[in-house]
């Protein structure tokens, strides 16, 4: 196993601990709802990321389904700062799970495989 894909999963294990400490606790997103929603964009991302072999996947895929709910937002006049700032968040987790998807899910794979042996 290079050094790069050590560095991949380290970095990736950090990257899964600062989301679910993010969204375990009300320190960063007050309501439970939407700490529950951007979980689900983040799954999303890496699941979209993995499929893609790409963080650009799982980002495209945010971005397609944020620009859908932006249109829908806009079109019925509810479009104000906190809809701006859940969009950042929203689109901050779908970069993060496209990114942890593509890149630390396969050398995660690939290093369990090799430590199991099979």
């Amino acid at each position: 196993m290079s050094g790069h894909n050590l560095y991949l999963i380290l970095l990736s294990t950090v990257t899964i601990i600062a989301v679910v400490v993010a969204l375990k606790t009300p320190l960063f997103i007050k309501d439970e709802r939407e700490r529950t929603y951007q979980v689900i964009n983040f799954l999303l991302g890496i699941i979209g990321g993995y499929i893609f072999a790409s963080p650009l996947g799982g980002i495209l895929l945010g971005v397609a389904k944020e620009s859908g709910e932006i249109v829908l937002t806009v079109h019925r006049r509810l479009f104000n700062q906190d809809m701006m700032l859940s969009l950042a968040r929203t689109l901050m987790f779908w970069v993060l799970g496209g990114f942890f998807g593509s890149h630390a899910l396969e050398y995660f794979r690939q290093s369990t495989l090799l430590l199991l042996g099979t």
